[in-house]
């Protein structure tokens, strides 16, 4: 007992030591604290209770700490009830944070504010201060990583803004860009940013892509009043490229910027307007020339002929009926070659119908080893004489063209004479509303055999004329003769 007064006494007196401060384990009090526990080996203990136990004291006083041997919690008395100053084990809901095996995780039931006080447009609100930089949030600094800015809504990828005015900055060495939205215009831009170093500044960068507020898009510029607005690039491949398994489609390839559209393979097709009901095709803006196997076309169309085949139309809805039109070298003389423009019907299954030799003239095909049963044709020059020639107007010239004036037959009257030489087909479709169901055609050039004939048979009544002249000269003469003898 006698030990006990004389450490008590010892105690009183080192805590009289200074009236204003009480310290231990230190002989300078800390100036802003009444208790200053100083030691580099020791903690210091509060009471240990249950959570049963703690909520046993009577009349706690908001300021009050203990420690919860039920959770391992150290809680703090506030004037709304105990809150726990350390992570919690979970389920534990008077405090915001929890802990489970090892992750953390909030209670609060309401919105969390970071920078504000005022979380009210989500569950995580973080708002930076303008006067600190636009960057609100960044993950992965010191190595690269992702950035959120306020103001114009930016995401930066190895970029972030420190500052309210001038450019971002690269959060490592290495490249960097930005996406972001311009509130007042609806615009939403992707830059490049380019190579830096860490910290440094990261320039205006280069425009990659724009999407403006109507949706219009724009690679490489800001966007226009297009859908799609692609800028040329700096590199040799042109614009765009479309690329295939074998071949790629260029648009403005090269220096010259000329436009290749190619199958991606070979044996691949090119097709344009394909399976519609309507629409048109439109090439050239009045001065263009196009070229087929040529780069150099000198008239609108030119065609350099491939192998035997130059041009063909075909009918798909008529068993792919069609004219083709060739090139043909007549012979193998380089010094002198002829070349005739040969007409064909249904590809090479049918003979050459005809040709034009190099000075214009027309020749049809009359092969006799194409001819089958030959035989002579009968008088035609009573029928020749019945043709009845007129002059006429063709009714839609009359009103652009009142002199013109043509001469011909009337092909319904001539079919009575010669059928042969008559063709008659059906117009009335959705091409043609206001044509006929019956159109009359004539070859006129089929009257030049008509003719020939005529001539030839005119030609036998004149011999035959002739022949009775002189008969009949003969005649006179003899009776003349007799006439003078019986004179005599």
């Amino acid at each position: 007992m006698k030990k006990f007064f004389i450490l008590l006494s010892f105690a009183v007196c080192i805590l009289k030591l200074n009236e204003q401060n009480v310290c231990i384990g230190t002989s300078t009090p800390n100036a802003s604290a009444q208790l200053d526990v100083n030691s580099t080996d020791k903690g210091m203990l509060i009471p240990r209770m249950s959570t049963a136990e703690i909520n046993a004291i009577s009349s706690p006083a908001s300021g009050l700490m203990v420690y919860n041997t039920t959770d391992s919690t150290i809680y703090i008395k506030r004037d709304t009830g105990w809150v726990a100053i350390t992570i919690a084990s979970p389920g534990n809901s008077t405090q915001q944070w929890n802990n489970s095996n090892g992750n953390i995780y909030n209670v609060n039931t309401n919105n969390v504010g970071i920078g504000t006080n005022s979380p009210t447009l989500g569950r995580l609100v973080v708002q930076g201060v303008a006067s600190g930089g636009n960057t609100n949030a960044v993950f992965g600094n010191g190595s690269s990583g992702i950035s959120f800015q306020q103001n114009w809504p930016t995401i930066g990828f190895n970029q972030y803004r420190n500052s309210v005015t001038g450019n971002g900055r690269f959060m490592s060495t290495g490249y960097a860009a930005i996406q972001y939205v311009d509130p007042s215009s609806g615009t939403l831009g992707i830059d490049m940013l380019g190579f830096g170093g860490i910290n440094s500044l990261t320039g205006s960068g280069t425009r990659a892509m724009t999407i403006l507020s109507n949706c219009n898009v724009g690679i490489r510029n800001g966007g226009g009043d297009a859908s799609l607005w692609v800028s040329r690039g700096t590199g040799s491949n042109g614009t765009a490229v479309f690329a295939g398994t074998t071949y790629w489609s260029h648009f403005n390839y090269g220096t010259a910027e000329n436009t290749y559209i190619r199958a991606g393979k070979a044996g691949g097709h090119v097709f344009i307007n394909d399976d519609v009901t309507s629409g048109n095709i439109f090439m050239g803006a009045g001065a263009a020339k196009m070229g087929f196997n040529t780069q150099s076309p000198s008239y609108t169309i030119d065609v350099n002929q491939v192998g035997s085949r130059g041009l063909r139309l075909v009918n798909s809805g008529w068993g792919n009926l069609g004219w083709a039109w060739s090139s043909y070298k007549a012979n193998s003389d380089a010094s002198n070659p002829i070349t005739y423009f040969e007409l064909e019907y249904d590809g090479h299954s049918n003979p050459i119908v005809g040709w034009f030799d190099d000075g214009g003239s027309y020749s049809q095909n009359s092969d006799i080893r194409f001819k089958e049963n030959i035989h002579p044709m009968e008088s035609i020059l009573g029928k020749v004489m019945q043709l009845k020639v007129d002059r006429y107007h063709f009714y839609h010239l009359i009103d652009t063209d009142p002199k013109k004036v043509s001469m011909g037959f009337i092909a319904q009257e001539a079919k009575a004479q010669f059928p042969e030489l008559i063709s008659i087909i059906n117009c009335k479709d959705e091409q043609h509303p206001n044509d006929f169901t019956d159109h009359h055609a004539i070859n006129y050039s089929g009257f030049s055999v008509v003719a020939i004939k005529a001539i030839q048979e005119q030609q036998q009544e004149i011999e035959a004329l002739k022949k009775d002249n002189e008969m009949l000269k003969m005649d006179m003469g003899e009776l003349k003769k007799l006439i003078q003898e019986k004179v005599h």
